[in-house]
């Protein structure tokens, strides 16, 4: 399998999971790994398998090249996809 090389991504996963206010232990719990892996990944000191970054990228609701450091801004997420077509709805039907 795979991997993504952690440093292109680390910074991105330790802001996300802080912004969700979650610790490593609770983010490894979701991704089904140990807290020492997360903590691996943020440091860059481990790749991260691609399934994992899949995983992180739907969890967290951002595009899989958000999380690589390729786009600047988290377009192409969930939350995106949402409020496009929250907007699409006419006001009368809200």
């Amino acid at each position: 399998m795979s991997s993504l090389k952690s440093s292109q991504s680390t910074n991105r996963i330790r802001e996300l999971r802080e912004k969700r206010g979650l610790t490593q232990k609770q983010l490894g719990e979701e991704m089904n790994t140990v807290q020492s892996n997360i903590a691996r990944y943020e440091e860059g000191t481990r790749d991260i398998p691609t399934k994992t970054l899949f995983d992180l990228s739907y969890f967290f609701g951002v595009s899989v090249y958000y999380l690589m450091m390729q786009e600047k801004t988290m377009k192409g997420g969930r939350y995106e996809v949402l409020v496009e077509k929250i907007q699409c709805i006419p006001p009368e039907k809200l």
